[in-house]
């Protein structure tokens, strides 16, 4: 009879090729080519270099896939029949599309799931799983519309993503204790996800770690959800990238990347316009301590109504840098020490 594993595998290898068709498209090669140096300036040489690159990141891809198949033939033994197959296989690719951890930890005590920001991908909060404690698994929440979901629709609303977020990662969640954090757009969604948990699961984060972000009863938020995206031109959005920072310099002059970048942010921020949250004048949604940061020279921010979303202690750390402070290096580290602490530090 044939293992449930070697399913799984064949559907990691699908994965996997999906990830260098990708990665062979004219526009990422163009990328390759400005970020890969070449002193002869030829064809063959960049394709070469982009080739070597992609042979790596192929091996990989295929070592992570022979420890996940380890671990899978070992979890999985009493998979045999078709339906329970197929439920196991749709478990799979949910999480495979959805999540990124970069640094798996099975014997973690509890998972931070990182929510990026609106335009953003995984590549540097999926990241932290290396700095944070052996005690502390992350993961990356990948939007629709991205990286290896990059033929997917953008999400509709908040509340779609808010459901496929709870329903890939509910198992998980229950499984053991999380944390979560979310950067400005990724601040509303991580928070609108936390409240649909304890409202109809009642699950609640250990802790709540939001950034570069309005508290979500402030009536600071109504002026952005009335701005209309349809009616921004491309300059305008374009240029207001440039000014809060986040995209490397060289990417933003390749065009395919550029329109890109516009297509996606533009989608987000439609999102985020359909966030509401109406907070009852005598509910208190949250017990678990909240932590609120943002970059010093960002525009500023209501976070005191923060206060009032939760019984647990409410922090605020204004780090130096703009709207994306996080990405400088000392404040990436000074947060995933501070959170990696806070977490430790919730009894767990």
């Amino acid at each position: 009879m044939r293992k449930p594993w070697l399913d799984l595998y064949v559907l990691k290898m699908r994965l996997i090729k999906s990830l260098l068709v990708n990665c062979n498209s004219p526009s990422n090669v163009s990328v390759l080519k400005q970020e890969l140096p070449c002193p002869k300036e030829t064809e063959n040489c960049h394709k070469t270099a982009a080739k070597k690159a992609l042979n790596e990141e192929l091996l990989r891809s295929i070592q992570e896939s022979e420890r996940e198949i380890n671990q899978w033939s070992h979890s999985l033994p009493s998979v045999t029949h078709g339906s329970q197959l197929g439920m196991a296989t749709t478990e799979f690719l949910g999480m495979e599309k959805l999540i990124v951890c970069v640094h798996k930890r099975q014997n973690a005590l509890c998972r931070l799931i990182c929510f990026p920001w609106a335009g953003g991908g995984t590549s540097l909060l999926a990241q932290w799983g290396k700095r944070l404690s052996n005690s502390i698994e992350v993961f990356c929440v990948r939007y629709p519309g991205r990286e290896t979901r990059l033929n997917e629709p953008f999400a509709k609303d908040m509340t779609s993503m808010v459901n496929e977020v709870t329903s890939v990662l509910l198992k998980e969640l229950q499984e053991k204790p999380f944390a979560f954090f979310g950067h400005s757009f990724g601040a509303y969604l991580s928070f609108a996800v936390a409240l649909h948990l304890k409202e109809k699961y009642g699950l609640e984060p250990v802790h709540l770690f939001v950034s570069g972000a309005h508290a979500p009863n402030s009536e600071a938020i109504l002026p952005i959800k009335s701005i209309s995206v349809s009616d921004a031109k491309d300059e305008e959005v374009f240029e207001y990238l440039q000014t809060v920072g986040g995209t490397p310099s060289v990417l933003l002059h390749n065009e395919d990347v550029r329109k890109n970048l516009l297509l996606t942010f533009k989608e987000d921020f439609r999102v985020f316009q359909t966030f509401s949250f109406e907070k009852a004048e005598m509910d208190i949604p949250f017990s678990c301590d909240i932590t609120c940061f943002n970059g010093g020279d960002d525009k500023p921010y209501d976070l005191q109504g923060w206060q009032e979303l939760t019984s647990g202690d409410t922090s605020f750390y204004e780090l130096p840098g703009g709207h994306f402070y996080l990405l400088e290096p000392s404040n990436e580290i000074f947060l995933t020490k501070h959170i990696t602490r806070c977490i430790e530090n919730a009894g767990l």
